[in-house]
């Protein structure tokens, strides 16, 4: 989704010269290294283990890593910041080969903006805090602003949308299913090395909504603490059951940042059709 798209032909575009990459086509999920800057960089994926080859679709729902990052490197960093700022990302972004496994510092509703803009058909409406302001007896005192536009074209918009719904159909987000929550939803989870940070950005045809765990100061989250502790306490006793470290932190509640999406009322303004 993050990827410079030709609208004509609803394909991701490579740098020149490449080969042209749909949704089917496969990437190498095997080590690889890259030079960046004067270090070497060896991206793992969190199981640390390779699945060999893999299309794009199940490297994204998988969040596998070096598939992922192959990816990256043949669309290029430039366009994926060009993407990203479309959808609405207005933090530093540095073009850097990690760029495409989120590597940058991004507020929550950076991102509810940015996946509101997918679930929008490519429409990209400006973050408001407010519908209208009335008084007690209803009578309207302030409108907010509405003010949006077109960012990507609406078949790139579906594309990237049915990925976000494999993710939580068959990928890394499969928990909400798994907890019995029905209907349309996609979304994406996100760890930052070892679980710093823990994300969730997920939409349903009205809303989006953002989860983040994680501390401002750079230090282990206290679940994964604990993680450590009870692996300790294993190393300490080969025969003792139930040690959960290693998994990814469970998130039990957050803060979510809702955006009512927007494409309804674009629907009734400029009839525009997903």
């Amino acid at each position: 989704g993050l990827a410079h798209a030709d609208f004509r032909q609803h394909r991701l575009e490579a740098r020149r010269g490449a080969p042209v990459i749909t949704l089917a086509s496969t990437l190498s999920d095997t080590p690889v290294s890259i030079r960046s800057g004067s270090k070497t960089w060896a991206p793992v994926n969190y199981d640390h283990k390779f699945y060999g080859e893999v299309s794009v679709r199940t490297a994204l729902e998988k969040s596998l890593n070096v598939a992922t990052v192959r990816l990256g490197q043949a669309v290029g960093a430039e366009r994926i910041i060009d993407v990203a700022r479309r959808l609405g990302i207005e933090s530093p972004l540095e073009p850097v080969p990690a760029l495409a496994l989120g590597a940058a510092d991004v507020t929550p509703l950076e991102m509810a903006r940015a996946y509101a803009t997918l679930a929008s058909g490519g429409v990209r409406t400006e973050t408001r805090f407010f519908d209208d302001l009335t008084d007690s007896s209803g009578r309207t005192l302030a409108r907010g602003d509405v003010s949006s536009e077109v960012a990507l074209d609406p078949g790139v918009s579906f594309l990237a949308v049915s990925l976000l719904e494999g993710v939580v159909d068959r990928g890394t987000a499969r928990a909400v299913r798994s907890a019995g929550i029905q209907g349309p939803i996609a979304g994406k989870t996100g760890t930052s090395n070892d679980s710093k940070d823990a994300w969730f950005v997920g939409f349903t045809p009205d809303l989006v909504a953002v989860a983040w765990v994680g501390f401002d100061d750079p230090r282990e989250p206290l679940l994964v603490e604990q993680d450590h502790r009870r692996q300790s306490n294993q190393k300490a006793r080969p025969h003792s059951q139930g040690c959960d470290s290693g998994r990814r932190p469970r998130v039990a509640s957050g803060i979510e940042a809702g955006l009512q999406n927007p494409r309804r009322r674009h629907r009734r303004q400029a009839h525009r059709v997903r």
